[in-house]
């Protein structure tokens, strides 16, 4: 992805659909979603993939980083 530069302080902008703008998730604070970044995309994506059913057992390896952290909450 191109570069958007040195960064600016704004209320509201505007950018190409390109560098990925994603939605909050419904029920999910402004501030928060903010919070998630790649490390909360990378294990709501992983735990995706996985297709987990309800009552099922998730193990997940390496759980202290923020990838691993954010996959114990979701799972749970």
């Amino acid at each position: 992805k191109p570069f958007l530069g040195t960064g600016s302080l704004a209320e509201y902008v505007t950018v190409p659909a390109g560098y990925g703008i994603a939605h909050v998730p419904a029920g999910l604070d402004i501030k928060d979603a903010g919070a998630l970044g790649l490390a909360g995309t990378a294990a709501f994506d992983s735990l995706n993939a996985l297709d987990i059913a309800q009552g099922e057992t998730v193990l997940v390896s390496g759980a202290t980083g923020g990838v691993g952290a954010l996959a114990v909450q979701l799972a749970a």
